[in-house]
């Protein structure tokens, strides 16, 4: 499944809402001013367990409490990185399918076909549907999983505005390393491809030119990059400055290395990894070449 996902996470509304996107697209998936049709009504129950309130109507149990061990299982894994628990049980809202979840009122605006799920600041919820198989199920949930532990993390240490300190590809890489690991193909696709094009990006590049490095991918080799030299332990403290000072000072302050510095070492890090790779996959092209360059 994770190959087939391009996924372009997008923050809308300032500090408000993360969505996770399945699909690539330069338009914006929330936009206000019409009203959102409400084709079906839905008959909602609510399953408690240790550390949610699961709002869902499915009537298969077995996909209900498999919903639910994995809901606590990803929370288990996320609070021994954040070090930090809910005081309440979080709110999560799961549809069963992708039309019944963009009837959704639990958030304004439209949802597009590509939006995976979408986790909320003001009351902390996750919204999601079931997916098409569980390994896409799991992988949304641990993923807007991780933004419910974002949000309450800075709102507890810091305040909302400490948002706006946070680039994206930091949040939305956080999201995906949390949620996939460090080894994912297609992030390494995307890698190997700059390496090989001479095209690798800075830190700020990924934050000036979200356009042109997808948060995503990038996000999400940046934080395995960081947790390899440092361990998973750095990843609060770093997060929680980033959202205090900005990425450039907290990388000075956290790790001990300017911003510029940095971004030279991961890119040579990238080369080192994906450079000898090259020399084994170049082939010429089979056929007649017909247009080139002269």
């Amino acid at each position: 499944m994770r190959s087939q996902m391009s996924v372009l996470c997008r923050c809308f509304l300032p500090c408000l809402i993360f969505t996770i996107f399945l699909l690539p697209t330069s338009g914006r998936a929330q936009y206000f001013g019409r009203n959102k049709v409400n084709y079906e009504k839905f008959d909602f129950k609510v399953l408690q367990t240790p550390n949610f309130e699961i709002y869902h109507y499915t009537e298969n149990n077995e996909v209900r409490n498999r919903f639910a061990q994995q809901s606590e299982h990803w929370y288990r894994m996320h609070q021994a990185v954040f070090l930090d628990t809910f005081k309440q049980k979080n709110p999560l809202l799961v549809y069963n399918h992708h039309a019944h979840f963009q009837q959704t009122r639990a958030i304004e605006g439209e949802i597009g076909v590509g939006t995976g799920g979408v986790t909320e600041a003001l009351k902390n919820r996750v919204i999601m549907p079931f997916m098409e198989s569980n390994a896409a199920t799991d992988h949304v949930l641990g993923h807007e999983m991780v933004h419910a532990f974002q949000y309450h993390l800075i709102l507890d240490t810091l305040s909302l505005n400490a948002f706006n300190n946070l680039p994206l590809w930091m949040v939305e890489g956080l999201a995906e390393y949390m949620s996939i690991g460090y080894i994912d193909a297609h992030t390494a696709l995307w890698l190997r491809s700059a390496v090989a094009s001479n095209k690798l990006p800075t830190l700020k590049d990924l934050t000036n030119r979200p356009d042109l490095y997808f948060p995503y991918r990038w996000g999400q080799a940046f934080w395995a990059y960081v947790t390899g030299l440092h361990g998973d332990a750095v990843i609060r403290r770093l997060f929680i400055e980033t959202g205090r000072r900005g990425y450039a000072d907290a990388i000075k302050y956290v790790l001990g290395v300017d911003e510029k510095q940095f971004s030279a070492n991961w890119q040579q890090a990238m080369r080192n990894s994906y450079s000898p790779l090259q020399a084994g996959t170049q082939a010429a092209p089979i056929g007649q070449r017909l247009v080139d360059k002269k």
